[in-house]
């Protein structure tokens, strides 16, 4: 299956249940979300405003199939309209770089003609095999946050939590050691995985496998809602991860953890929203970051370092989809539709400052004529979890 594929038009506000108004996603001999009624997808948020990114339940579908004419797409009505504006138009350099057009014939004229991708992605977040957590004793199911009844999980007076009720944060894991024959995972949807602030207890997790068997492959699932990364690579080699979407992480999403990983590949995957471990409403549950031990910046010194392998907090400060600790590895096709903080290096983020929010002018406008705003300020107060 394709796990996720563009928008065909852009999608406003109220879209998506009425006749007329619903959406329209493009489908083609290389990226074909072929959607069913009773699908759960996830529209990425496309105006830099990470909270902005949707889920949907799909109602019905129309398809008109690809061909060598035309363009194949579904037209897709949901149970709920949307909430905030989605892109689905390309971005033309045609128009908008005339007068360089000398120079353009030196770059990719694929690009050129169809203009550069900047369409809302839509992927798709179930599957008929089912990985989900639960709550502590058998039958239990996995807590709400907030409850049912509108309780909010609550920091103690020591920044902790119960881990209880909206709190908590103790889903499954797995994980693959050396000395497998083969590792083959595909069509499965992990949903509330991962254990919240614990090293080593994520969705999907190859630790220490050194040089992996051929075609080791993680391909075409769904990690969603993870309380804790989507798929982490620790001092391993040679596992092919394609096509897999992953939706709400807490920290880093796609994790190469110490830089000793090298020759994998990470092909078409799509990410959506890794989250910062601060004490905000896009983290209900209030799981710590791994990498957020360190409280105070000024005693970055022994013995007051919790870790003192960990002094840049970056769970917590600059979250990325994609953290990229060592280049030898292969990254092809991949989207990452918002984080919390976007730049994968640390050292930049800190000298960039408040330029790191900047959007371009057209996008300020369009904002301020529609209203368009996220509540921040509960994270610029946040502190790490």
């Amino acid at each position: 299956m394709t796990a996720w594929g563009r928008l065909a038009k852009s999608i406003v506000k109220g879209d998506g249940v009425d006749k007329g108004r619903e959406f329209e996603v493009e489908t083609n001999i290389v990226n074909a979300p072929y959607l069913s009624k009773g699908d759960e997808i996830v529209v990425t948020s496309t105006d830099y405003l990470p909270g902005h990114s949707e889920t949907f339940e799909v109602e019905d579908v129309t398809r008109q199939y690809w061909t060598r004419q035309q363009p194949g797409r579904e037209t897709v009505r949901v149970k709920l309209a949307a909430q905030f504006p989605h892109n689905g138009v390309r971005y033309s350099l045609l128009n908008r770089l005339e007068a360089a057009q000398g120079r353009l014939s030196s770059i990719d004229q694929t690009l050129v003609r169809e203009g550069a991708e900047t369409r809302a992605a839509v992927g798709i977040l179930n599957r008929s095999v089912r990985v989900v957590s639960a709550g502590d004793n058998p039958g239990d199911a996995f807590p709400d946050s907030p409850s049912k009844d509108g309780t909010k999980c609550q920091l103690d007076s020591n920044g902790k939590t119960d881990g209880k009720g909206p709190c908590y944060s103790f889903g499954g894991h797995m994980l693959f050691r050396q000395g497998f024959a083969t590792v083959y995972v595909s069509g499965v949807e992990f949903k509330q995985m991962g254990q919240g602030g614990r090293l080593a207890h994520y969705p999907i997790h190859f630790h220490m496998a050194r040089k992996v068997p051929y075609e080791t492959t993680i391909a075409s699932n769904s990690i969603n809602e993870s309380m804790t990364r989507w798929i982490v690579l620790h001092s391993t080699s040679g596992v092919r991860v394609a096509n897999n979407v992953g939706y709400k992480s807490i920290g880093h999403g796609f994790y190469l953890e110490d830089a000793t990983e090298t020759g994998n590949i990470f092909d078409r995957n799509l990410g959506v929203f890794a989250r910062a471990a601060i004490d905000n409403d896009q983290n209900p549950r209030k799981v710590p970051g791994i990498l957020s031990d360190n409280q105070d910046p000024k005693s970055f010194t022994p013995p007051n370092v919790a870790n003192q392998g960990f002094p840049y907090r970056s769970d917590s400060e600059y979250p990325s989809v994609f953290w990229i600790t060592n280049g030898w590895n292969e990254f092809t096709g991949n989207m990452a539709a918002t984080a919390v903080r976007i730049l994968l290096v640390p050292a930049t983020m800190r000298l960039l400052g408040r330029a790191n929010w900047w959007a371009p002018r057209p996008l300020r406008r369009l904002y301020a004529r529609h209203g368009i705003k996220e509540e921040i300020r509960a994270e610029r107060a946040g502190v790490p979890v």
